[in-house]
């Protein structure tokens, strides 16, 4: 690689880092702050008892807003190429803008696969009177998702924003998710 374009890399990676290590702190605080005062506060109706049917349905129907920001995806890129030479992804005519909405699609489906099945497992887990949790990280998550995709627009390294408030809601759900089928079940 040319030095011209060593240093611009370098340079263009330390901007980038610098703004994650303000981003980063700021939504793991915002998503816990969110999480805590939402499970508290917000006016939702969990189902009572230990149903694990009712808790299920539950869950699942608040999935409907992880799946919202996936609809967006398909509609910036469907809109996106209805431009000349555009419409067919095997030309390689793609702008910037399509590029960055296929790439926040393709990392929605990621985040929205692996956050559904940790919050359906999370369900398993949880008692009733906690279940308030569910919709709140599916609120955090199209928030951070819109985030992410506006960000991405402004500059890529704006992104770790709604990155990390997507990612990490789901990342510690996970882990306490494996913490009680190894300190909680029979296995």
């Amino acid at each position: 690689m040319p030095e011209k374009e060593q240093k611009m890399l370098e340079e263009s990676y330390v901007k980038m880092k610098k703004h994650v290590k303000v981003a980063v702190p700021f939504a793991l605080a915002l998503s816990l702050a969110f999480v805590c005062f939402g499970s508290m506060y917000l006016p939702i109706e969990v189902p009572q008892g230990d149903d694990l049917a009712a808790k299920l349905t539950f869950t699942l129907k608040w999935q409907i807003l992880n799946v919202v920001p996936m609809i967006i995806g398909v509609l910036v890129v469907a809109l996106g190429r209805d431009k000349p030479g555009m419409i067919n992804p095997l030309l390689g005519l793609e702008d910037v803008r399509l590029k960055i909405n296929k790439q926040f699609l393709q990392n929605t489906l990621e985040q929205f696969s692996i956050a559904t099945a940790i919050q359906l497992c999370l369900t398993a887990w949880l008692e009733s009177h906690y279940l308030k949790v569910i919709p709140v990280l599916c609120m955090l998550f199209l928030f951070g998702r819109i985030c992410f995709l506006i960000c991405y627009h402004i500059g890529q390294e704006y992104r770790s924003f709604g990155f990390v408030t997507t990612w990490f809601p789901t990342l510690f759900s996970s882990f306490y998710c494996l913490y009680c089928l190894f300190s909680k079940s029979k296995v």
